[in-house]
C-alpha cells in the first residue's frame, strides 16, 4: 500500500490524528562520497540503490504529491505561513477537498510543535490543536490563490508531519501538474522549443507518478532537489512552461503498461547509457542508443597525482604513492566502465557512476571521458594492419597522397588488412583522436550498421603515468534516458513531443 498521508481516510475530521514519528536519517545525495575501504576496492561498485527501485505503484494515482519543504536537519519547532486572503483547513481524499475550518481570517498561520502534536495558531490565538493529515490551504486556492513560505509564493497547501524530536517536517501538498509547473523552468529553462517543454514535462509528471512515496519516512512524495527534481514552486512558473504542462495534461509514459521513472539528464556525449552499465539494475526502456541530435558538450579537468592520494585516502584507502591511473574498461557506449589506480602499495578501483560519485558529479560531468597525453594498451590483440587516423566531431580526416585532406564519415570507413582483405570488426576497435580526446569507432556506429561479430570495446586500456592527469571529457549527466540538449536540438528540427521521448526510452507508449 502506498505510503502517501494523503489517501488516510478520516471519518471523522476533528478527532486527534496519529502522529507519524519518522526514522530521522539524511536523504541520500548524488555527492555522496564513498567511505568504506571495501567499497572503493570492489569490482562491483554501483549507483544508490534508491536511484533505481521502483517504488510500488498499485495504487490508485491521486491528483496530488507532496514534496519536502523542510524536512530532517532543517526541521524546525515552528513554521510560519503567510496568505492574504487568510486560509481554510481541509481534508484531502483522492484528491477531493472537504473544508473542516473555514473562515480562517489571519493572513498569517504558525504552525507548532506542542504535546506530540502539530498545532496551527494565528496571531496567538489557537485555530486547531491537531492538524493530523489534514491541509492548511489559502482560502482562494480553488481561483488560483498561492501561500506564501520564507517569502516564497506557493500554490496548493502545506501538510506537516512530526519527527520523535518534536521537530516539524513541513510538507507542500500540490495538484500534480501545478506542482510540474514549478519543476519545468529549472528542469529546462522556458524559453525552449515547445515540444521539448512538452517532452520535459511528460518526463517529470511520469517521474514524480513512480517516485511517489520516496521520502515516505518524513511523511512525503519527492524533495525539492536533483535527488528527485528541482522545484522552485509558484515564483518559477512561465507562460510556455505552463502551456507545456497543460498541452500534455495528464500523460504519463508506460512501458508494458506501467508508468516508467523517466530519468533524464543534460548532455549525452554521443551516446545514452544502458542503466545496467550506471546503477547495475535493468529497465527495458532505459538502454543505450546513438544519440544524433546530441549537442557538443566538452569539458576537461586535470588533477595532480598528490590530490587524488589525498581523495583516496581520505575514502580509507591507502595505496601508497600513486604511479598510475588506468581506464581498465569501458561499456558498449563508450563510457568508462572501470577506473584503476596503481600505487605502491596497492590498488583501487572504481566502478560506473561511483567515479563521478568520487570526483563529484559536477567536476567529471560525465563517464564518456579519455585522458590528455595517455598510453593506450590494446591487452593482446594484435592492430598490426591498422593504419592511424585521425577525427574532428565523428568524421575521418584523411590526408591524400596530393596533400590534400577530406573528411569521411566514420562509419562508411571499412579496415583493409595487410593481405587486402576487409576486416569490418575491426573497425570497432579503432582508436580515433584529435590530438587530445580519444574516442573508440564503437561510438560513432549504429547496432544496425553492416558490421559483422561486433564486440564491445572493453579491453582497450589507457593510463597515465606522470604527475598529473587531465580528464578530456563530454557531456554532462549519469547519461540514463531522455539528454535534454537533445530534446531541445530534435524540437528545434520538428519532431513532436512524443516523437521525442520514443527515441530515447525504448518501447514505451505515451498516453
Amino acid at each position: 500500500m502506498k505510503k502517501n498521508i494523503i489517501n488516510i481516510m478520516l471519518t471523522i475530521s476533528l478527532i486527534l490524528s496519529m502522529i507519524i514519528t519518522p526514522v530521522f536519517a539524511e536523504p541520500d545525495s548524488e555527492t555522496d562520497v564513498i567511505t568504506s575501504v571495501s567499497a572503493i576496492e570492489s569490482d562491483n561498485l554501483q549507483g544508490d540503490e534508491s536511484e533505481v527501485t521502483e517504488p510500488d505503484t498499485s495504487s490508485l494515482f491521486n491528483d496530488y504529491v507532496l514534496v519536502g519543504l523542510k524536512y530532517g536537519s532543517s526541521a524546525e519547532n515552528s513554521f510560519d505561513i503567510y496568505s492574504e486572503n487568510g486560509f481554510i483547513i481541509a481534508d484531502i481524499i483522492d484528491g477531493v477537498v472537504t473544508p473542516v475550518v473555514t473562515g480562517i481570517d489571519f493572513d498569517t498561520l504558525t504552525l507548532f510543535s506542542e504535546n506530540g502534536v502539530v498545532s496551527v495558531a494565528g496571531n496567538d490565538i489557537s485555530i486547531l490543536y491537531d492538524l493530523g493529515y489534514r491541509i492548511v490551504l489559502p482560502a482562494d486556492y480553488d481561483t488560483g490563490g498561492v501561500f506564501e513560505f520564507n517569502d516564497n509564493p506557493y500554490r496548493g497547501g502545506i501538510a506537516a508531519t512530526l519527527n520523535s524530536d518534536g521537530t516539524i517536517n513541513l510538507i507542500n501538498a500540490i495538484n500534480i501538474d501545478h506542482y510540474v509547473y514549478g519543476v519545468l523552468d529549472s528542469e529546462m529553462y522556458h524559453d525552449n522549443p515547445l515540444e521539448a517543454l512538452k517532452a520535459q514535462a511528460v518526463a517529470a509528471r511520469s517521474f514524480s507518478r513512480v517516485n511517489e512515496g520516496r521520502h515516505s519516512s518524513y511523511g512525503f512524495d519527492l524533495c525539492t532537489g536533483t535527488h528527485c527534481q528541482v522545484y522552485k514552486g509558484y515564483s518559477d512558473e512561465h507562460d510556455e512552461t505552463n502551456k507545456a504542462v497543460d498541452e500534455t495534461a495528464g500523460l504519463c509514459i508506460y512501458y508494458e503498461d506501467e508508468p516508467v521513472s523517466a530519468y533524464y539528464f543534460k548532455n549525452s556525449g554521443g551516446h545514452t547509457q544502458n542503466i545496467k552499465d550506471v546503477w547495475g539494475s535493468s529497465r527495458g526502456y532505459l538502454v543505450g542508443v546513438k544519440d544524433e541530435f546530441c549537442p557538443d558538450y566538452p569539458w576537461t579537468v586535470t588533477y595532480s597525482f598528490s590530490e587524488i592520494s589525498s581523495k583516496l585516502k581520505s575514502a580509507g584507502t591507502d595505496i601508497g604513492t600513486l604511479e598510475k591511473i588506468e581506464i581498465a574498461s569501458r561499456n558498449e557506449a563508450g563510457a568508462v566502465d572501470t577506473l584503476k589506480f596503481t600505487g605502491t602499495s596497492g590498488t583501487a578501483t572504481l566502478s560506473k557512476e561511483r567515479i563521478r560519485t568520487f570526483f563529484g558529479s559536477t567536476i567529471i560531468k560525465s563517464t564518456m571521458f579519455s585522458f590528455k597525453d595517455s598510453v593506450t594498451d590494446d591487452n593482446g590483440s594484435d592492430d598490426s594492419d591498422i593504419e592511424p587516423i585521425t577525427s574532428v566531431s565523428g568524421n575521418l580526416s584523411v590526408l591524400g597522397a596530393g596533400g590534400q585532406v577530406s573528411d569521411i564519415n566514420l562509419k562508411d570507413v571499412y579496415v583493409i588488412g595487410a593481405g587486402n582483405n576487409v576486416v569490418k570488426q575491426d573497425l570497432m576497435k579503432l582508436l580515433v583522436t584529435d590530438g587530445s580526446n580519444i574516442v573508440y569507432a564503437s561510438a560513432f556506429i549504429d547496432e544496425n550498421d553492416d558490421i559483422d561479430d561486433k564486440e564491445p570495446v572493453v579491453n582497450v586500456s589507457e593510463y597515465v603515468t606522470s604527475g598529473e592527469v587531465t580528464f578530456v571529457g563530454k557531456g554532462y549527466g549519469h547519461g540514463i534516458g531522455m539528454p535534454q540538449d537533445s530534446a531541445i536540438e530534435m524540437a528545434k528540427q520538428g519532431f513532436a513531443f512524443d516523437e521525442i521521448l520514443q527515441y530515447y526510452y525504448t518501447g514505451v507508449e505515451i498516453k
